[in-house]
């Protein structure tokens, strides 16, 4: 699999507020939740730039508890500084805002609670406070928390740290875009807190109605509407940060399951099947963001002038290759770093290669430079001109392209082991005759082998080849120092001949095709008179030429001759007669002929096998004698039924004596020699019934087959070498025919063994001088392939 991996590092040269106020992504979380301290451990930091401790809150005259006796907070401290992330904390949370207001209305208080917060960020490192007031719904709530804000900035700005130390407030998503009629978050806030900040940490999901026409609670469309909101509200885009989710609501109550929050953590419901709920929004009836709707609402508030996204909550990710985090980090990775993107294209293998060149698709030019790494660790560091790397081995290299002292990196896995083809899949022959199978392509050095029902399909070494014939296939690719492996299986099954194509030596030869089945020869794919109806087929050639083969009963209409000698008359009763038909194969009844000695209304009626319930009617008048019905009830499936007639006012005329035998059509179609009398259920009766010449039409008409006679003096059916001329040289079959064995002398190297429809029947090699075979053969045509150093022939043999 291929992986993308960005990472950034900040050179001197780059101004320090500029990547802090943009390109962010920020880990909100909840340190009071049950998992907390497992998951603080697992979370891949590097991943984000910023992590908001939630939460630090003060009492009603503005003083913060020490942050050093918090839960998780000297963990959390030290894995910031490890990895690079900014720290802030919030203050505050849905079900603790309620100090908020009277801090707000106190100057005193608003004054001492601004100085906790720069005392604590002075303190520990921090660059950032977050107000999460939910919410403040009053207009006198909105000046308490204009007040805060207003306090807290000039708090900063006294200790000139205005640029350094960042100040967020955290809204809700219901906009009246997207929120439930009358209660939006933008009245919430007043658009006076705008000045003050500098983030506004959108919470763009808990949606309680969107109107995007979708059941996420926080969908793509929503957190566009939520971003036009709040910019019609006043806030400039530049502050916007975009929340997110990292867990799941119910689609239409929006509700959360009982028991544990954990249990609809994207984490917890992605277990039994990540990669599948790494790239969707759902599981059941639940509903978050999946990472294609994630990187698309990074690429939105990015390229709409947005500062990054805020997760809530971080730690309900997982912590593997599936981690949402990483999809969120990699995405921003390109509005983070200026310099190109390398692809090293997807993981392959090293098989059959003495070295090979990596290249990520970037070339060498001013102010780029270029390191290459492996496991164990750099192989070219701050190159100018590697923009590629020759390797000799397998391993994972990564390929890092640094401009401006940033840097954007692939990397890409060579394997030691040959990659498996997939080529599993069903194929039917028709129209198309053929079907052509693909291996795939794979790095130089690697040889392909077809097989058809396991065995080596002489001459088939590309990565295409044309089945034509029904069985199984697959390929074995090899290359040198690895296994082999051999793919998944191709099923074919065929409704066409086959037959193989054949070499003649010189003009005015016989040619020797035989096919799999008796079929229709053809001197051209759209000739309408046949050549022969024969299986095998020996046109003198006088230079190449092609055939076509075509089926002889497939798609063309059969007639039931059934009886048709009457002697006696049935009138228009209740009681009636009908005939049973077994359809094996899908068919059209097309029409059937009937008597009539007396005109009237007439109802024809094909049955299902319980003889009661109809499938197929048609009511017509009909004119007294023998008259033709056209059915045209098409696409009958296999089973049995019952055809009959009820004449309401006609009369039709029968014969009273069974014809002598049932009639079949094999394969498609059977009808007992007997009637069945309907006397209140169908039964066997001796009279024949009232239907003759019924008229079907079987199975489909398929596309003709080529068959191809190469004229060839030099092929090696037709020359063979010795050490100083070319010579035709024959090897004899005999007894041929034979009833028991064949054998054949004076030969030395390989035969197969084919039957007439190409399947191998026996394979044997390095045979020297003699070989006796056959006893083990059924009556029928066989084909000996047999290759020497002077060359190959086919003989034809029959066991009789």
């Amino acid at each position: 699999m291929k992986k993308l991996k960005i990472l950034v590092f900040i050179a001197f040269s780059f101004s320090v507020s500029y990547f802090s106020k943009a390109q962010k992504v920020v880990g909100y979380m909840d340190v009071n939740l049950s998992e907390a301290s497992i998951r603080v451990n697992q979370m891949n930091w590097s991943h984000m730039t910023d992590f908001i401790y939630g939460f630090i809150t003060p009492d009603n005259s503005g003083n913060l508890p020490d942050p050093t006796g918090l839960t998780l907070f000297a963990e959390i401290k030290q894995k910031c500084i490890d990895n690079g992330v900014d720290l802030h904390f919030s203050s505050g949370g849905a079900t603790n805002s309620g100090m908020f207001h009277a801090i707000g209305q106190d100057a005193t208080a608003a004054a001492n609670f601004a100085n906790e917060i720069a005392d604590a960020m002075d303190t520990h490192g921090m660059v950032g406070w977050d107000l999460d007031w939910e919410f403040p719904k009053s207009a006198p709530e909105q000046i308490s928390q204009v007040n805060i804000l207003k306090a807290v900035h000039d708090e900063f700005t006294s200790r000139g740290k205005r640029d350094e130390w960042h100040i967020a407030i955290a809204v809700g998503g219901e906009t009246p875009s997207v929120g439930v009629q009358g209660v939006y978050h933008t009245d919430y806030c007043s658009a006076n807190a705008f000045q003050y900040i500098d983030y506004l940490n959108m919470m763009s999901y808990d949606i309680g109605r969107n109107i995007s026409g979708d059941y996420n609670h926080s969908s793509y469309t929503d957190a566009v509407n939520n971003v036009i909101d709040w910019n019609n509200k006043g806030c400039p885009i530049e502050k916007m940060v975009l929340g997110v989710p990292f867990y799941a609501r119910h689609k239409t109550s929006r509700a959360l399951p009982p028991g544990s929050f954990y249990e609809i953590t994207y984490g917890a419901m992605s277990n039994d099947d990540p990669e599948t709920y790494f790239n969707q929004d759902f599981k059941g009836d639940y509903y978050y963001n999946g990472a294609p709707t994630l990187k698309q609402k990074v690429d939105y508030i990015m390229q709409a002038g947005g500062v990054g996204v805020m997760i809530w909550e971080v730690t309900y990710d997982r912590f593997d290759s599936y981690s949402l985090l990483k999809s969120l980090h990699d995405e921003m990775g390109k509005y983070r770093c200026d310099a190109p993107t390398p692809d090293l294209g997807n993981d392959f293998s090293f098989c059959g290669s003495s070295v090979i060149t990596l290249d990520g698709g970037v070339a060498a030019e001013a102010g780029l430079a270029f390191t290459w790494k492996d496991a164990s660790g750099t192989l070219v560091n701050q190159s100018a001109s590697s923009s590629t790397y020759d390797i000799v081995s397998p391993g994972m290299y990564t390929l890092e392209v640094w401009k401006d002292g940033c840097e954007i990196s692939d990397e890409v896995i060579i394997t030691g082991t040959i990659s498996t083809p997939n080529i599993e899949d069903s194929y039917k022959l028709c129209d198309p005759v053929s079907v052509t199978l693909d291996a795939g392509t794979v790095p130089a050095g690697h040889s392909f082998q077809w097989q058809f029902n396991d065995e080596n399909i002489y001459g088939a070494t590309n990565q295409l080849f044309e089945a034509k014939k029904a069985g199984t296939y697959n390929v074995v690719v090899s290359a040198n120092g690895c296994a082999s492996v051999t793919s998944s299986s191709a099923s074919v099954t065929s409704e066409v001949p086959y037959a193989e194509a054949d070499t003649v030596c010189k003009a005015g030869d016989e040619a020797n095709i035989e096919a799999s089945e008796t079929v229709k020869w053809y001197n051209s794919e759209i000739a309408e008179s046949e050549l022969i109806t024969d299986q095998v087929f020996s046109p003198v050639v006088a230079n190449n030429t092609t055939y076509w083969m075509g089926g002889t009963g497939s798609g063309f209409t059969q007639y039931t001759t059934l009886k048709s000698v009457i002697n006696s008359e049935w009138g228009p009763v209740p009681s009636h007669y009908g005939r049973k038909i077994t359809v094996n194969s899908e068919l059209n009844i097309d029409a059937v002929s009937v008597i009539v000695s007396g005109g009237g209304s007439l109802k024809m009626n094909l049955k299902a096998s319980d003889g009661s319930t109809i499938l197929k009617t048609l009511t017509l008048d009909v004119s007294v004698g023998e008259q033709e019905i056209i059915l045209d009830w098409n696409s009958i499936q296999p089973g049995d039924y019952f055809l009959d007639a009820i004449g309401s006012t006609a009369k039709l005329l029968i014969d009273q004596e069974a014809p002598d035998d049932d009639f079949e059509i094999p394969g498609i179609f059977f009808s007992e020699a007997n009637n069945y009398g309907n006397w209140g259920g169908y039964s066997i009766v001796t009279s024949y019934g009232f239907f003759f010449n019924l008229k079907l039409t079987a199975g489909k008409e398929c596309a003709r087959v080529p068959v191809r006679v190469v004229l060839d003096f030099n092929g090696s059916e037709c020359l063979t070498v010795d050490s100083k001329t070319i010579t035709t040289k024959d090897v004899s079959v005999f007894p041929n025919p034979s009833g028991t064995n064949f054998s054949i002398s004076e030969f030395s190297g390989d035969i197969q063994i084919f039957d007439c429809k190409g399947i191998l029947v026996e394979e044997v090699f390095d045979v020297q001088n003699q070989f006796i075979f056959g006893n083990y053969l059924e009556q029928g045509v066989y084909f000996l392939k047999l290759k020497s150093s002077f060359g190959t022939q086919t003989k034809k043999v029959v066991q009789e």
